[in-house]
């Protein structure tokens, strides 16, 4: 792709030097880009078992363009594929909009507009909002060429709550929601481990003796990232955790501590250098 940019931008490189090309030659290769990155991403998404044409040619009358849609963002969240999907969703973007304003780019964005959608429908289902731009832009503007207003019903599900705000999560509500959940989804899953990741970090701000336990989750998720067990077992493992979580939080109350005292009190016992805002407060 970035060949294909760099040719747009200026030159061909030919055997006995530099040459400027025309601008329909320069736009002939991003469009012959765009279509190798459409098959490419098509073979991903079938590795996968995910027929991207399905989707495209489903109708949307019974909500099985939806449902296949829900199917593939699902299966995408899986840590092995999410970071090559998401490259895929932005290469192909980026050289759409290349070509723009070429009326010729338009016969991939049937293909653009779903791999955007189901990009957004895993950032949502994660709990986290979406990070790119272009998927925005698609969202906002191009949805209709492939599902008209249907995206609106899209039902993210999950057993857990969004973790946008922690401080509004209530934790004893969330650990019964977590003994409830006997088969958490990839999505559950994706979900539970922000909200900890978020929670753990205001914790940290609070105690920086904490960071045994940060050590801990960064240990539990790449064990997962590398296949060590399977989805419903880092599942219990990140509830156990919770668990943790809960007694550390509850600490400073039973000691008969504020959250400052507990703090200097651990830095203190671990032989931990105090910062200078830790020794003023102090």
């Amino acid at each position: 792709m970035q060949n294909a940019l760099g040719i747009y931008a200026g030159a061909v490189k030919e055997d006995d030097g530099y040459e400027v090309d025309s601008p329909a030659n320069r736009k002939q290769v991003l469009i012959d880009e765009l279509e190798k990155a459409i098959s490419e991403v098509t073979g991903f998404l079938a590795e996968q078992k995910i027929d991207l044409q399905e989707i495209i040619n489903a109708s949307t009358e019974d909500l099985h363009k939806l449902e296949l849609l829900d199917e593939a963002s699902e299966i995408l969240l899986n840590p092995n594929l999410q970071d090559d999907f998401a490259a895929f969703v932005r290469q192909i973007n980026r050289i759409f909009k290349a070509i723009l304003p070429d009326q010729q780019a338009y016969q991939y964005i049937k293909q653009r507009v779903a791999l955007s959608i189901i990009y957004r429908q895993m950032r949502l289902k994660s709990g986290e909002d979406v990070d790119d731009q272009d998927v925005l832009d698609v969202i906002r503007t191009q949805v209709n060429e492939l599902i008209e207003a249907a995206i609106e019903t899209v039902h993210i599900g999950s057993n857990l709550p969004e973790p946008v705000n922690i401080a509004d999560i209530d934790f004893d509500a969330l650990a019964e929601m977590l003994d409830r959940t006997k088969k958490p989804k990839r999505s559950d899953i994706e979900r539970l481990k922000n909200i900890i990741e978020r929670r753990l970090g205001q914790m940290m701000e609070r105690n920086i003796s904490r960071q045994d336990l940060q050590v801990k989750f960064q240990e539990l998720v790449e064990k997962y990232n590398l296949g060590a067990y399977q989805a419903e077992q880092f599942f219990i493992d990140l509830r156990n955790f919770v668990n943790e979580l809960d007694e550390e939080d509850k600490r400073a109350v039973k000691e008969g501590l504020s959250e400052e005292e507990l703090a200097i009190l651990d830095l203190l016992s671990k032989e931990v250098a105090l910062s200078e805002t830790e020794r003023n407060k102090s």
